[in-house]
C-alpha cells in the first residue's frame, strides 16, 4: 500500500524507506515534567527501558515476573 502523495525525486523502491524514517512507530515519547526533573536524555533513556518492559511483559518474558535483562548493545542495536 503506498501513500496518495508523491515526492519529488522519489521512485517506488525507494519510498518504503522514506516512510520508515517517518513512521509513527519509530517515535519518542517523553514525559515533560520527567524531562525538567532529570534531563531529556535521561528521560529518553527511561522511557525506552519502560517501553522494553512493557515488550517484555506482553510477551511473558520478565525474569520473576518483575525484571528482564537488556544490555547496552542490544540498546545499541535499537537506535536511542
Amino acid at each position: 500500500m503506498y501513500p496518495y502523495f508523491y515526492l519529488k525525486g522519489t521512485t517506488m523502491g525507494n519510498i518504503n524507506s522514506i516512510l520508515q524514517l517517518i513512521n509513527p512507530d519509530n517515535t519518542i515519547t517523553a514525559n515533560r515534567a520527567l524531562a525538567h526533573a532529570i534531563g531529556m536524555t535521561e528521560t529518553i533513556i527511561y522511557s525506552a527501558l519502560i517501553s522494553k518492559y512493557s515488550y517484555y511483559e506482553k510477551l511473558g518474558k520478565l525474569f520473576e515476573d518483575e525484571w528482564f535483562y537488556c544490555t547496552y548493545d542490544e540498546r545499541k542495536m535499537t537506535r536511542w
